[in-house]
């Protein structure tokens, strides 16, 4: 397997197991990778860690199931493999920056840290498309949210580009 499948198979095994307690090394295991090269190919490709990235997207769900359902704060945070519910509420504060219930009470939007995928673009020798993808995020749930704000303005840049210009000029 090259690298681009292997961070695909790692990120479709978390996708696929959020809610099953996944972990690095269990991630690590699947792809048939050391846990330490993944971690490396991980954090150079999504500038991330493994770990960091389950945590999040455990929590994005969870913010998200906190503003469209009723659930209590305790069996969500069950859901999402917490074991009590101030582990969660330190965890999400650490990551939303309020707790759990302010959060309910006055957010409408919670996919600030979106589903990553990753793959690449092979041709065969006519210039034919094989296999086409590339790092993405699903924004969605983002399209929804922004078809709701007419007359408002949105700024989208490319961070990677923009240190590119600001470095060569």
């Amino acid at each position: 397997m090259n690298k681009f499948e292997i961070l695909s198979v790692a990120l479709e095994y978390i996708e696929e197991n959020l809610l099953s307690g996944v972990t690095a090394e269990m991630c690590a295991e699947k792809c048939c990778y050391s846990l330490s090269n993944l971690q490396k190919m991980f954090r150079c490709s999504f500038h991330i860690g493994v770990s960091d990235y389950i945590s999040r997207r455990k929590l994005s769900l969870a913010a998200r199931e906190l503003i469209e359902s009723d659930d209590s704060v305790l069996d969500i945070a069950l859901k999402y493999g917490y074991n009590s519910h101030e582990v969660f509420t330190r965890a999400f504060s650490r990551l939303w920056g309020v707790s759990p219930k302010k959060y309910r009470e006055n957010s409408r939007f919670s996919d600030i840290f979106p589903k990553l995928s990753f793959a690449t673009q092979v041709c065969d020798e006519e210039g034919k498309v094989i296999m086409y993808s590339k790092k993405q995020f699903d924004v969605s749930h983002l399209y929804d949210f922004m078809r709701q704000r007419r007359g408002k303005y949105v700024v989208c840049f490319d961070m990677v580009q923009l240190m590119y210009i600001n470095n060569t000029y």
